[in-house]
């Protein structure tokens, strides 16, 4: 049949996710040399301290000084944060010991030339394959867990509003979420190697069929930290918006992000359905119109692509949304909206560029089963992308998040200098009007009262002064009047000009 190959050889009720232990080296010596180098829990303890330390810096810093702390005292800071934080590190410690224990046991039991049984391989097994997800979901929900606990504390017993709890949840969610892709890398490569070295798989393929979705998933995850990190740091640095306008918007910026990526992993389930049917006749499963392997050759070709191309729509939907969002609701201005949505679609290209060259190498085992085992005729199957448009949408994003980049660092810059120039004038206008003022106030024989310059608030409304008649010149002077040897601006024209205004005699 067209999905037949070498998974037919395994046992059909065997577990799909279940490999046999590496027997090279079970017996003699070679098994220590194997496995002798770094001891299996000193794999992970370089990633936790140096995550967790960046995690002080990058996450529990930020929420330190971003929010108001002048009315809440140490000690009910110190009640409120010590017992969540214990309690998420208890929480982290169980979980990973719970997920970890099954490999550490198959590791040890390999080392000492032990048969594995059967069922703890296959749980060891799956925990490569599945623990870079779960620790990424599980490190960035315990953070935002424990930023929302502490804002509901606060709620309750200091007052916060519900929109400061969402702030805190929020930012506590992007940065922790950031770290969390980093960790999840470290981990797959970690949880890889020792997979390679403990694990023999019947064939390529098998390992594909295992982990495809998986590593499909860990892919969209991370490049979706990328751009939401470098979309933060733009919106915090160059957008030239308030402290409080960002947490707004980094709000919004979350909870797009978990519904983008669920509805990205959604619409690439729907899009691998092909590819599943022939995996599972694969494995000798009772599959109806399976699809032979030209079809499943060209499929896999424009896989990548394809989830490029979604994830390039997905963030153009968070984008725009998020504009009309933040000029609607938020009360932002409008180049600044724009500015946000575009800066927002030009890193999802960059982020989309990257995306697809991670899904290439996620397939190319099953594209050199088919080429090696069905002698698939590659050069007369029609591409599903011509190379025109491959070459479009690879050298074509990095120009377009080059330039796109740069055109908005420049505008950014320009409104900036504008937005400079625009206060420094102000300021001058303020000083001089002060000056005017205090040398006015200076002739007076007594000192002024301070009904002089304000009317009192109590009783009746003050009586506006009235206005003193002038002559309305349009004409423009010939030179600037001075006080003083200082220049002062002259008056408008349809504005009295004060007789502190005149030239000294």
């Amino acid at each position: 049949m067209p999905g037949t190959d070498d998974l037919q050889s395994v046992d059909a009720g065997s577990s799909r996710s279940s490999l046999a232990i590496s027997d090279a080296g079970a017996s003699g010596a070679s098994s220590p040399g194997k496995f002798g180098g770094v001891p299996f829990k000193r794999r992970f303890v370089v990633p936790a301290v140096v995550l967790g330390l960046a995690e002080l810096i990058f996450i529990a810093y930020p929420l330190g000084i971003a929010f108001d702390r002048a009315g809440l005292g140490g000690d009910m800071l110190l009640r409120t944060a010590l017992p969540v934080g214990v309690s998420a590190i208890v929480v982290w410690l169980a979980a990973i010991t719970a997920w970890l224990l099954p490999l550490w046991s198959a590791v040890a039991a390999r080392r000492h030339g032990e048969r594995v049984h059967k069922e703890l391989a296959a749980r060891a097994y799956r925990i490569t394959l599945n623990g870079p997800v779960r620790v990424l979901l599980l490190r960035t929900g315990l953070w935002a867990a424990a930023a929302a606990l502490i804002g509901l504390f606060l709620h309750i017993f200091a007052d916060w509003p519900i929109e400061r709890i969402a702030e805190i949840t929020a930012l506590a969610s992007v940065h922790a979420y950031i770290l969390s892709c980093i960790r999840a890398v470290w981990w797959a490569q970690i949880l890889g190697r020792i997979s390679a070295r403990l694990f023999a798989a019947g064939s390529p393929l098998r390992r594909f069929d295992d982990s495809h979705f998986r590593r499909f998933t860990l892919v969209a995850m991370i490049v979706a930290g990328g751009v939401l990190a470098a979309q933060a740091a733009f919106a915090y640095y160059l957008v030239p918006i308030s402290f409080a306008q960002y947490l707004q918007f980094e709000t919004y910026v979350a909870v797009a992000t978990l519904l983008g990526v669920t509805a990205w992993l959604v619409f690439a389930r729907m899009m691998t359905r092909d590819l599943r049917r022939y995996l599972a006749a694969s494995r000798n499963e009772v599959v109806t119109a399976a699809p032979p392997a030209a079809v499943i050759y060209r499929h896999a070709q424009a896989l990548p692509y394809r989830f490029a191309v979604m994830t390039i729509a997905v963030w153009l939907v968070i984008a725009v949304i998020g504009a009309l969002v933040a000029r609607l609701h938020l009360g932002f201005e409008l180049d600044d909206s724009i500015i946000l949505a575009t800066a927002m679609g030009v890193l999802a290209i960059a982020g989309a560029i990257y995306e697809q060259l991670w899904h290439r190498d996620v397939l190319r085992p099953l594209l050199a089963h088919l080429t090696q085992r069905y002698r698939v005729p590659v050069r007369s199957i029609a591409p599903s992308l011509s190379l025109r448009s491959k070459l479009l949408l690879s050298f074509g994003g990095v120009v377009l998040l080059a330039c796109g980049m740069a055109l908005l660092w420049g505008f950014v810059q320009y409104k900036n200098l504008a937005t400079d120039a625009a206060g420094q004038q102000s300021q001058l206008g303020l000083q001089w009007m002060r000056s005017e003022l205090q040398r006015g106030l200076g002739n007076e024989p007594a000192r002024p009262a301070p009904t002089a310059c304000a009317p009192p608030c109590t009783g009746s409304p003050p009586t506006p002064p009235k206005r003193p008649s002038c002559t309305t010149s349009t004409t423009p002077t010939t030179s600037p009047p001075s006080v003083a040897g200082r220049w002062v601006p002259p008056a408008r024209p349809g504005t009295c000009a004060t007789s502190s205004s005149a030239a000294p005699s």
